[in-house]
């Protein structure tokens, strides 16, 4: 049967336009889009180049910034060193309390000679001496020192030379008064010839400048061609009237052809995209023609076998069940008894004009839809419900007063146990995912908890899609050494640290980075929110021991041998910490290095003077060069004397931060608020730049990568090492380069330490107080305390600062206890702060109990 009637021949060029123009139209329609995608590419990557140039501007600067400041800090540390150690020759002070003009002449001279110092004048209070040529510059400098006044370093443009001024008072040795003035002047330009600049592309300079009040500013320094456009941008430095101005002009890295670089990829794809969707177009448009008849065919005929000739695939899924229902929906209509329903199959209306609604088509199709629908929500909904397969608790018994400041830490059986373990697993293989990192290193230390909290936080890891590197039973350290060989930038430690056995938690890293305050919250957060990731995932057995021994004992060198007594408090450095310190040649006694939950003989604790009376005890015994002490998993350090001493970790850092800044002048050096003051003042004489900061390993550990520091410490005994290290918190490598330092001296580890004198003070002393009030206590002496004549720094609690000591409180951040620490010039100053702290605090809080 005809169903289409065939035009006349008058008639055919009529309809040839509209067919022209249904072909052209999908083509139009498909390569609008791929125009307006090729427009909106050249834009974005017309925008993506100039904002890469000015990340390149960027980066450039913050290069050259980073560079200067580095080397004009070295700079003035080496000069401001160089001028303190000659005034505080012994020969110079005697010379100046005999009133010896003779010798202090000599002295002037032989100095004078030295590496750029252009002329040495001294002043001896009370001697006049015949002076020619003094400039008005000088005579300030020298009448600055002689009242003590603290001068920098100062450019002066004299004599038709550049030099550098600094002068210095000379102190009586035995009295705090001042005897004489000692002024260098130094060559200026052989001084600044020194710095050096990163090679960049033309159109760059750095300047140097001087800005001195009531006076105009000075260029002391240019370098680089020039800027042919753009502004400078002026940087602070450590010297007070020092700036640095660095300019870039971006424009140099705009002139490449750009133009041509990212558009001739575009049109080459648009050309090849054109042609092949025309080809697909002309393709696409014969074969649906031809599977229309088809399916015509088999619709009005009623038989499946044209279906076989469709060669579009989705069509003849849907005509096959299409053309199922049609047939079953006509029986009714057409019983077998009246053949006369065969002339249907004929009528090409049957299928054009409409009666699909006779046959029912709608009602059917529309039920089996909605049922489709209705098994997939539920299927949907039973996948949701099913718990995870390893979940046998409920994540709201999840507390959060666990989630503290810089870990995460509970009572076994109060408000930690497995159930906690699993779902913080869960949380942190979902926020390391999130971050990027399917590969967390886990561990856990040696208490009795320790193992079954480990089992359920590796299953939550896995569950949330994580590849699990376990460790085992190692110190700390190990897992933080794990995230940096084994591939995986995410680690999480099972530990309680230091505290008493009944306390465990977890130290978390997640994409390199120690989690603390805000984002140990997010882990509760994602627990309470239910954000949580659901996959499988996989466990690997890891053996890293033997490789972290080798790393270190191809790192440190001793030069002699010393016996060493260790005491690891039965904590789980005890794996570890005697083979390591043997690896490097020392003759080591061990003390407590059993693995033991219990604790049996002292908390694992360095930082309390009480644990460590039976290592003093086993040094002197023995005969031991020094004894070294190790919390509950390995990442703090204590130290004692052969006759000994217990040498608190602030002072230990003097040891270090002196050996790490002799090799890197210039260098920031990180202390926490509980630090002697006297090692700010170290760090500044050997020409480092001292910064204190919040008490916390993860706080310490995110400082340390913002400011480049290559050492930090705590008073808690966390060390820090960047450098030949990395940067994270290990108490057995610090006591190997605390080893490695000691070994090439030739006096005893008593004599050592007496090199850096300490003044009165106390260890940290704990206050017990309630979680809930501690913090509180801390606000009210902030918001109400008067101190005196003191500075306050509330930094972290409060810490102030008299003329002649200091005093600090804070609230801890891991138990319910008041952190204090005093120092002072004398015993006496001591006991006043204390008696200052005392009445403040209970003005605050009557109903404590003060410790003595």
């Amino acid at each position: 049967m005809k169903l289409k009637k065939k035009p006349a021949k008058n008639q055919e060029s009529k309809p040839a336009a509209p067919r022209a123009r249904r072909s052209i139209a999908p083509l139009a329609a498909a390569l609008l889009p791929v125009v307006l995608g090729l427009v909106a590419m050249l834009a974005v990557l017309f925008q993506l180049h100039q904002s890469s140039a000015t990340q390149q501007t960027r980066e450039q600067v913050t290069r050259l910034h980073a560079a200067y400041s580095q080397q004009l800090d070295m700079l003035t540390g080496l000069i401001d060193t160089n001028i303190h150690a000659l005034a505080e020759g012994s020969l110079l002070k005697e010379a100046m309390l005999q009133q010896d003009s003779e010798t202090l002449a000599r002295f002037e001279k032989e100095w004078s000679q030295r590496a750029y110092i252009h002329e040495i004048v001294i002043e001896a209070t009370g001697l006049e001496r015949p002076r020619e040529g003094l400039s008005f510059a000088a005579l300030d400098h020298l009448g600055q020192a002689a009242t003590n006044q603290p001068a920098s370093l100062e450019y002066v443009a004299a004599q038709g030379k550049n030099l550098f001024y600094q002068a210095v008072p000379v102190i009586h040795p035995q009295q705090s008064r001042v005897i004489g003035t000692l002024l260098a002047v130094y060559d200026a330009d052989a001084l600044l010839g020194i710095l050096t600049s990163p090679k960049l592309h033309e159109g760059w300079q750095v300047r140097l400048l001087q800005q001195l009040p009531r006076a105009p500013q000075l260029q002391l320094y240019h370098a680089g061609p020039g800027l042919q456009s753009g502004m400078p941008e002026t940087f602070r430095l450590s010297h007070p009237n020092w700036v640095l101005e660095i300019g870039i002009d971006s424009s140099g890295l705009l002139d490449s052809p750009w133009l041509i670089q990212y558009l001739s990829l575009p049109l080459l794809l648009l050309l090849s995209g054109c042609a092949g969707l025309f080809l697909l177009q002309t393709r696409y448009s014969k074969q649906l023609a031809s599977d229309t008849a088809n399916l015509m065919q088999a619709i009005t005929t009623g038989k499946p076998q044209g279906l076989a000739l469709l060669g579009n695939r989705q069509l003849q899924t849907l005509a096959e069940p299409l053309l199922k229902l049609l047939q079953k929906a006509s029986r009714p209509a057409a019983p077998a008894a009246q053949p006369a329903a065969a002339p249907v199959r004929e009528a090409a209306p049957v299928a054009t004009q409409g009666p699909v609604k006779a046959f029912g088509l709608d009602d059917a199709l529309e039920i089996d839809i909605l049922d489709m629908v209705l098994d997939e929500d539920a299927m949907q909904e039973s996948f949701i419900d099913d718990a995870p397969p390893g979940a046998t608790g409920d994540p709201s018994l999840v507390v959060p007063d666990i989630f503290r400041a810089y870990d995460i830490r509970g009572i076994v059986g109060t408000n930690l146990d497995e159930n906690t373990a699993y779902w913080i697993g869960r949380a942190a293989g979902s926020e390391s995912i999130a971050q990027g990192e399917a590969r967390v290193v886990t561990g856990r230390d040696g208490r009795l908890s320790s193992p079954a909290l480990l089992e359920a936080l590796v299953r939550g890891l896995t569950e949330s899609g994580c590849t699990v590197l376990d460790l085992g039973m190692v110190p700390t350290p190990l897992v933080y050494f794990g995230t940096h060989q084994l591939e995986a930038t995410s680690g999480i430690m099972v530990t309680g640290s230091h505290n008493p056995a009944d306390y465990n938690g977890f130290k978390v890293v997640i994409a390199g980075e120690t989690l603390a305050n805000e984002r140990i919250a997010a882990l509760y957060q994602r627990i309470a929110g239910g954000d949580l990731l659901n996959a499988p995932g996989s466990v690997q057995q890891i053996e890293l021991l033997e490789q972290y021994i080798d790393y270190i004992t191809d790192d440190v060198a001793v030069a002699n041998p010393l016996k060493v007594v260790i005491d690891c408090g039965n904590g789980v450095a005890g794996v570890v910490a005697p083979r390591l310190l043997e690896s490097i040649g020392c003759n080591v006694v061990p003390l407590y290095c059993n693995v033991d939950g219990n604790f049996p003989n002292h908390h694992p604790d360095p930082g309390n003077p009480e644990n460590l009376q039976d290592l003093i005890r086993k040094v002197q015994a023995e005969g031991a060069d020094l004894g070294l002490a190790f919390d509950g998993d390995g990442d703090r350090l204590g130290v004692v004397t052969n006759k000994g001493e217990i040498i608190y970790p602030d002072r230990l850092m003097m040891l270090l931060a002196k050996d790490v800044v002799a090799r890197n002048p210039g260098c920031d050096v990180i202390f926490d608020v509980k630090c002697t003051r006297r090692l700010a003042a170290l760090i500044s004489r050997c020409g480092g730049r001292p910064v204190m900061w919040k008490t916390g390993h993860s706080l310490m550990k995110a400082k340390l990568r913002e400011t480049g520091a290559l050492l930090a410490g705590e008073m808690s005994g966390h060390i820090f090492f960047k450098e030949r290290w990395f940067g994270f918190d290990d108490g057995i490598y610090a006591a190997a380069r605390v080893l490695e330092i000691l070994s090439i001296e030739h006096d005893s580890v008593d004599r050592v330490f007496a090199r850096y004198p300490v003044s009165p003070s106390t260890p940290e002393l704990h206050l017990d107080v309630t979680e809930d009030s501690k913090f509180a206590i801390i606000q009210a002496l902030q918001a109400k305390a008067s101190w005196g004549d003191g500075s306050v720094n509330t930094l972290d609690g409060v810490r102030v600062d008299f003329p002649k000591g200091w005093g600090l409180i804070r609230a801890s951040n891991t138990t319910p206890v008041l952190v204090m620490r005093f120092e002072g010039d004398t015993e006496d100053e001591l006991q006043r702060i204390q008696q200052v702290f005392r009445e403040q605090l209970l003005a605050v809080a009557p109903d404590i109990q003060w410790p003595f």
